[in-house]
């Protein structure tokens, strides 16, 4: 394709879209069956007009045989265009390309593909999220527009945001019985892409002026002012620490690629930082762990959300207090227990907890738990907090490669 062929604008056939470029790829939410033919037709009817080669993806043949607009329109099922097909996405994302190739050599302007998935359901994220990236590599440098309509009856808040996340911009046909879900989903959108920007324009300052402050530490002269140089750092790291939660507060739901983590493997790594904390305040740390399978979670943000977890116990104890952590394989699941024994979170403080920005503590961020608890919606664990005078527990409940293979459906 010729580079200037990027910015040529192409009728998408939907009434409030108007025109958008090649390369666009599309994520269209419907509420009932006609709002989902319309779309459908409206898109091909506008591509099949513009000599464009039309592709509509369904294992609903005769619904697609009967309402195709005309012979310019290609109906295949799922297993021949997707990687539920057994495709591999490198030969398949080639299979594409050579689609494109032909419709060109046979004068076509280029190639209109309805990604339909309704047929499909119940669906892997991971899979349908891996599709779409295939569909996003294509569309990077050839002459294509792709329309993914997805039945938002169907998909929870997370997989809305995970497929919105996944495509050029997403556009919703239907009434208005989910605006409270897709405003949340307006506002986290927003969210995200603020943050990344802030983010990113505040962290390269405090790297300079933390490098600086080191230099003046290093410096004899300067050894007068040594604490309060120290009082610097230390609150140039709290904004630092503040930054990252908020980009991981907003970091999008990709797939990921992750062979996983073994939690007691993590439990033992920040063991000796766990009783470091703990004796600094007269407190105490018992673990009790069982074997364990294996989690889909990074090791890393493993050690995040128990570390976490474990300062907020921390800060609920008196002196002598005990930080009970356990493990326990549940099958099919592997569970991991966090308890202190403190007084207990009040029934109005509980029901604010996880909220973003909320917080007890005179230096808190109020980020701390909504960063745990986003972690674990990624990996599709479960947490549960149980409380009383006596204490706070926190359950955490992981999928683990067993449980994977036996529920495939909607996370």
């Amino acid at each position: 394709m010729q580079p200037q062929a990027r910015s040529e604008l192409r009728h998408t056939g939907i009434e409030f879209l108007d025109r958008v470029p090649w390369g666009t790829h599309m994520c269209g939410f419907y509420e009932s069956e006609q709002d989902h033919m319309q779309m459908v037709m409206a898109f091909l009817s506008a591509g099949a007009a513009a000599n464009e080669y039309c592709l509509w993806i369904t294992n609903t043949d005769s619904r697609a045989l009967d309402k195709a607009p005309g012979q310019q329109v290609e109906i295949a099922p799922y297993s021949e265009w997707c990687l539920t097909g057994g495709h591999q996405p490198e030969a398949l994302l080639e299979k594409w390309r050579h689609k494109v190739t032909i419709l060109l050599k046979e004068g076509y302007t280029g190639l209109r593909v309805v990604h339909c998935t309704a047929d499909v359901f119940p669906w892997d994220r991971d899979t349908i999220l891996a599709q779409e990236a295939v569909l996003d590599q294509l569309l990077e440098d050839q002459p294509a527009i792709v329309l993914c309509p997805y039945p938002l009856q169907a998909c929870s808040l997370a997989e809305i945001i995970a497929l919105s996340n996944s495509h050029t911009f997403t556009f919703f046909r239907g009434t208005s019985t989910h605006n409270g879900a897709l405003s949340t989903l307006n506002r986290y959108n927003v969210l995200r892409t603020i943050t990344a920007e802030v983010v990113h324009e505040i962290r390269n300052p405090i790297t300079a002026i933390r490098a600086l402050m080191e230099l003046l530490h290093s410096k004899p002269e300067f050894n007068l002012y040594g604490d309060i140089i120290d009082k610097v750092i230390d609150e140039v790291d709290r904004v630092d620490m503040l930054a990252r939660q908020f980009l991981c507060l907003a970091k999008t739901f990709a797939p990921t690629s992750s062979t996983g983590c073994n939690l007691n493997s993590v439990i033992d790594a920040v063991r000796p930082l766990l009783e470091a904390a703990a004796a600094k305040r007269h407190q105490w740390v018992h673990i009790e762990l069982s074997p364990v399978p294996d989690v889909p979670c990074k090791p890393a943000e493993a050690r995040q959300v128990i570390l976490n977890l474990a300062q907020n116990a921390f800060d609920a104890m008196p002196a002598n207090g005990v930080l009970t952590i356990t493990t326990e394989h549940s099958y099919p699941h592997a569970v991991l227990r966090i308890k202190d024994t403190g007084h207990g979170i009040p029934p109005e403080i509980m029901a604010k907890v996880g909220t973003p920005f909320f917080t007890t503590k005179e230096r808190g961020t109020g980020l701390g738990l909504p960063v745990c608890f986003r972690i674990l919606e990624k990996y599709d664990a479960q947490a549960a907090i149980d409380s009383s005078e006596l204490g706070t527990t926190v359950t955490i409940t992981f999928p683990t490669e067993q449980s994977n293979s036996t529920n495939k459906g909607p996370h």
